[in-house]
């Protein structure tokens, strides 16, 4: 039998590399199956080793060859497929944390396959840690099957454009996710002196102190209030700092119980106050103040409620008068479309019956571009389930002047409000008259 071993090798040790291949791939041998080990080191040719090498489906024989073997497409081969073990929920891989500690050897490339296929979330996390690369955070944020691990890898971005995207992305498939990405975008834009973000953050806070002011009771923190807006910086608009200060000085009344919980309606005019010549100085309000500082707040509380009671009469004011002109420039518009609608029938007439050389024609003609020769500008409309809705208008031949429709400005340049005495007696003549009717009746 040995002699017999001797003349007739197994396939396996034959000199032809190609029957070699074949057998090792398939032959069920037990002293082939026994040598595997040494063959995906020894054999002379690298298709046997890679063949080897499956046979026998190792975690650390395919590792160890990743690195060790001679035959660059060996090594390649091999390292592609003890990361993707390293990857896999195999139970035959070794313990987690020895697969953790192996991160430290792989390349960039490889962390992020790590990072983005492992099965073991921790591998992944860990992994993702020693990531830098932003795109691949972003990718992570929106597509890890894990939301803690999106939360982690949306922390670690700090490009205003990258938070940007994520948040659209994400607006309809992860709000939590969406909802950090805004308010990362609202940090980074804020901290870079975004003054749009500075302003749009200030009047946030406004409208939770002034929530507060409504209702004491509210689940909103003051003190967390007033940490955001110290971290806003100097560069907050003046009419918001008066805002806020007024806010806060009305709501220490509050807390003092020397004041009454302001009507809506005033809380919201708070937001169109004008700046102050001086912003009330405020300190922490608690029951050991003195007795000077309740004073003085009580002093810029009453300040401030004048200046908002004085603010809502002439909003209130301004809406009566913006009332008066829609419905003037209403019936402007409605004289126009009448004319209009007169015009446009005569003219089609002519030119359906083949008058276009005729005078009427002309003359019709030179009205419409008379009337049109001042229009030009730009109109911004919205576009809403079949509705278009006038937005905004101007134009550079508009007769509107703010420098003439004013009251402040000097009465021989802008509108002088004794050329009203006139109207109004004119108008109350026919009042007097009919008092003096009634009078005698």
């Amino acid at each position: 039998m040995k002699i017999a071993r001797i003349l007739f090798k197994p396939k396996w040790q034959d000199k032809d590399a190609t029957v070699r291949l074949a057998a090792v791939a398939a032959e069920q041998d037990p002293e082939l199956l026994a040598a595997l080990p040494e063959l995906t080191r020894s054999d002379s040719d690298a298709r046997v080793r890679i063949a080897a090498l499956k046979r026998l489906g190792d975690y650390e024989r395919w590792r160890e060859r990743s690195t060790g073997d001679t035959d660059a497409d060996v090594r390649r081969t091999a390292r592609a497929t003890y990361i993707a073990l390293l990857c896999s929920d195999s139970a035959s891989n070794p313990p987690l944390r020895r697969r953790i500690s192996e991160l430290e050897t792989l390349s960039p490339a490889e962390i992020e396959t790590v990072a983005t296929t492992a099965k073991d979330r921790e591998l992944r996390v860990a992994a993702l840690a020693m990531a830098p690369r932003p795109a691949l955070l972003a990718e992570r944020a929106i597509a890890d099957p894990d939301p803690a691990l999106r939360l982690a890898a949306l922390e670690r971005i700090t490009d205003a454009a990258t938070l940007e995207r994520i948040a659209e992305r994400a607006r309809k498939t992860d709000k939590a996710v969406s909802r950090l990405a805004r308010e990362r975008l609202e940090a980074v834009r804020i901290g870079s002196g975004d003054a749009g973000a500075i302003a749009a953050k200030a009047r946030l806070l406004c409208e939770r102190i002034e929530a507060m002011l409504r209702d004491p009771r509210a689940a909103i923190s003051r003190d967390s209030v007033e940490q955001q807006w110290a971290a806003l910086g100097a560069n907050v608009p003046a009419e918001l700092q008066t805002r806020f200060a007024g806010a806060v000085a009305l709501l220490a009344q509050l807390v003092l119980g020397k004041a009454q919980p302001p009507e809506s309606a005033v809380i919201v005019a708070i937001a169109a106050i004008a700046p102050m010549e001086a912003e009330p100085h405020l300190t922490e309000v608690d029951d050991s103040q003195t007795q000077t500082d309740s004073a003085a707040a009580d002093a810029a509380a009453a300040s401030v409620a004048e200046a908002l009671a004085s603010r809502a009469r002439f909003d209130a004011a301004l809406v009566t008068a913006s009332e008066e002109s829609r419905r003037e420039r209403e019936q402007r518009q409605a004289s126009l479309r009448h004319a209009a609608e007169e015009l446009i029938p005569r003219y089609a007439e002519l030119v359906y019956y083949g008058f276009w050389f005729s005078p009427e024609r002309l003359a019709l003609q030179a009205l419409v571009n008379e009337s049109q020769k001042n229009v030009t500008g730009t109109v911004r409309v919205k576009l809403y389930k079949g509705n278009i809705m006038v937005a905004g208008r101007k134009s550079p031949v508009s007769l509107y002047n703010p420098h003439i429709a004013t009251m402040e400005a000097d009465p021989t340049k802008a509108y002088n409000q004794d050329d009203a005495t006139g109207f109004i007696r004119l108008n109350a003549l026919r009042l007097k008259v009919a008092a003096k009717v009634q009078r005698k009746k």
